[in-house]
């Protein structure tokens, strides 16, 4: 726990011995104080790990979610009205479960990629097609190749970009080759996602659109 959180407890536990004695009024003030900047900072600690999830680091993540839950665990006994404390743990709990899920998703995809690493293609050729048809033949020669459902892809472009034309000889190279090759003549850049690999058009293309020279 960090110094700060002991500081925040203590100062709690510290008001309630003062309310037991002489200026219990004041006491009960210090207190109040001391439990809104608490929940303060417990709410701020799930922000974090919330916006750290979205951001799928998921290490980081998990560990500010669990650290929320403790410090409401042991916050809990110490304040009046716990009903807050228990509003952000189950929150926190709750991401601790999303957060699994998206791992898992995050874990598929990561074994595709290396999967496009490791699986050779015997023979990949194509004359003269658009390049839409030659990634939907891509995506499902990955899935046999592999024994498995093909991945999904998603496409963040133009119709017109789908429509250019390749032609394409290769034989006996690893599925990333093939992948990267395509990319590579139809000017595109390939994210694997969380729930897909998403093709986007090159950084460079952009910029050449835009009338910004390359670089």
């Amino acid at each position: 726990m960090r110094p700060i959180l002991v500081s925040i407890a203590s100062a709690i536990a510290f008001a309630v011995v003062l309310a037991a004695g002489a200026g219990a009024s004041a006491a009960e003030d210090s207190a109040v104080v001391a439990e809104a900047r608490l929940l303060a900072e417990i709410r701020r600690m799930y922000g974090e790990a919330q916006t750290l999830l979205n951001r799928a680091d998921y290490p980081a993540a998990e560990k500010g979610f669990f650290d929320c839950v403790a410090l409401c665990q042991a916050a809990e006994p110490q304040v009046r009205d716990a009903a807050p404390l228990r509003l952000v743990s189950q929150g926190c709990l709750a991401a601790i479960d999303k957060l699994g899920l998206a791992k898992r998703r995050n874990e598929v995809l990561g074994e595709w990629k290396r999967r496009f690493a490791a699986l050779e293609v015997p023979q990949f050729h194509v004359r003269d097609a658009e390049l839409g048809t030659v990634l939907e033949r891509l995506r499902r020669r990955s899935g046999e190749l592999a024994g498995l459902p093909p991945p999904s892809f998603t496409y963040q472009l133009p119709p017109a970009v789908l429509q250019r034309r390749i032609t394409l000889d290769l034989d006996r190279v690893p599925l990333l080759k093939v992948l990267e090759t395509v990319l590579e003549m139809g000017r595109l850049e390939a994210h694997f996602q969380q729930y897909a690999v998403l093709f986007t058009e090159a950084a460079v293309v952009k910029k050449e659109t835009a009338g910004i020279p390359s670089e």
